[in-house]
């Protein structure tokens, strides 16, 4: 066999081995984009379910806005309106920021950085929303309680026991579940990332 046979042969067999890597490279990030999608995925449905009871809450108090006839109770309807519709918007931003990170067009330590990034935004937002919620647990119950045609029981001391004790309880409860599974969900996408590098 000749030098120039020998060049040939291993000048192919270099560029298959090249064309090999290049194809497993894409199919690792073909499947990392699938496995990250599907985990942002389970916070993005979380989100939009609870965005969409928020808009059936604000849509109902909307509709039943003019029944209320105490200035101070619009004032309250009209915070808790807002809030159940500014809220969900800003949460689906911050989920779509994660959801829209772009595996294959930067460096993999980059795409962590930008990760992170949007991960603190993200966790920003739930925060805030959680302070807010705690507002609006409290903000909600007068209004409330003048729709229901009872605006007597805001002064009934067994029932700010039983709605501090259940009330607040299941918020606590509910919020520690699913700040706990938002945590995981979000460890395990950074996981991911990081398998790149």
């Amino acid at each position: 066999m000749e030098l120039e046979e020998m060049k040939s042969i291993w000048g192919e067999l270099s560029g298959k081995v090249e064309n090999q890597e290049k194809i497993k490279k894409e199919e690792l990030m073909k499947m990392t984009r699938v496995r990250y999608k599907k985990k942002i995925g389970k916070i993005a449905l979380a989100e939009v379910l609870g965005s969409v009871i928020c808009f059936a809450f604000a849509i109902y108090w909307i509709v039943k806005f003019p029944d209320l006839k105490n200035p101070v109770n619009q004032v309250m309807m009209i915070f808790n309106i807002l809030l159940v519709i500014i809220l969900p918007v800003f949460s689906l931003k911050s989920i779509w920021q994660l959801n829209q990170l772009d595996l294959g067009i930067s460096h993999p330590s980059e795409v962590v950085n930008k990760f992170i990034r949007d991960k603190k935004r993200f966790w920003i937002v739930q925060k805030a929303g959680l302070f807010l919620s705690c507002i609006l647990l409290i903000t909600i119950l007068p209004p409330l309680a003048e729709l229901g045609g009872n605006p007597s029981v805001m002064t009934e001391p067994w029932f700010w026991w039983a709605y501090v004790l259940f009330g607040f309880l299941f918020f606590v409860f509910f919020t520690r579940m699913v700040i706990g599974h938002y945590k995981g969900t979000l460890k395990k996408s950074e996981d991911i990332l990081r398998e790149l590098d």
